[in-house]
């Protein structure tokens, strides 16, 4: 098969385009214990709502997150920031608890 004179940049250019938007629609993986990471995605998706495919976070199996701190949100001091947009989370069995100074102010 023979392209076109000037077919060729567009092709690239469609290839790496294509290429880019599957390789970042994976879930946010979130590493064992780490509440950062956690706040930081919940953060991220809240910022860019409406913006691209729905947010998915994918906890470790069988992983902790434990809450240490109030996350100061605009309804209050939460464990987590509050979710304002379409998202999933697949908890793998993990579990998460606050420490007694959550809440405690």
């Amino acid at each position: 098969m023979h392209l076109p004179k000037g077919c060729f940049l567009p092709i690239v250019l469609f290839l790496w385009f294509t290429a880019s938007l599957v390789l970042s629609g994976g879930p946010i993986v979130i590493s064992d214990g780490d509440v950062e990471a956690l706040i930081e995605a919940i953060e991220d998706a809240n910022d860019d709502c409406g913006i691209g495919d729905p947010v998915t976070i994918q906890l470790a199996a069988n992983g902790t997150y434990t809450l240490t701190d109030d996350y100061e949100d605009f309804n209050g001091p939460t464990g987590l920031p509050v979710v304002r947009c379409t998202l999933t989370i697949h908890d793998n069995h993990a579990t998460s608890s606050a420490t007694p100074a959550i809440h405690s102010a």
